[in-house]
């Protein structure tokens, strides 16, 4: 539940909701982007909306992100080949089952033409890849 705050100390509010504003004036750490929130000290009222704000918009859907993983040179070479491949062929059926062209009655015959392209080569390569980073 939202808390319960005063907004005056937001200024140009404008025609942006609170969420939009919030968004304008914060960043992902919940920090005041805009320096003349530094004036607002914690427990004001602004705290308390970037402390929710942050519990319920942002933290929860933060994901670890993929890290730098390093790649052999075969890795490399066998991966350019798989990506150019599946992506030409991913946009195309992307765009032909949304249109409505290509029904999703074949939408296994898609995954097999995936997996002969290399689909199931393209995970082992990235997985053993992970597996070398987190060793």
């Amino acid at each position: 539940m939202f808390p319960e705050i005063s907004y005056e100390f937001i200024k140009d509010w404008g025609d942006l909701s609170l969420v939009e504003y919030l968004h304008k004036y914060t960043c992902l750490s919940g920090g005041p982007a805009n320096m003349d929130f530094m004036t607002y000290s914690v427990g004001s009222d602004y705290t308390d909306l970037v402390i929710w704000f942050n519990e319920n918009a942002y933290w929860p859907f933060l994901q670890e992100p993929y890290p730098s993983v390093q790649h052999t040179g075969d890795e490399i070479e066998r991966l350019t080949i798989i990506e150019t491949d599946i992506n030409s062929y991913y946009r195309q059926m992307e765009a032909k089952f949304v249109t409505g062209e290509e029904s999703f009655a074949n939408w296994d015959s898609y995954i097999d033409t995936l997996k002969k392209m290399g689909a199931e080569d393209y995970l082992k390569i990235k997985t053993d890849a992970y597996n070398r980073f987190k060793s």
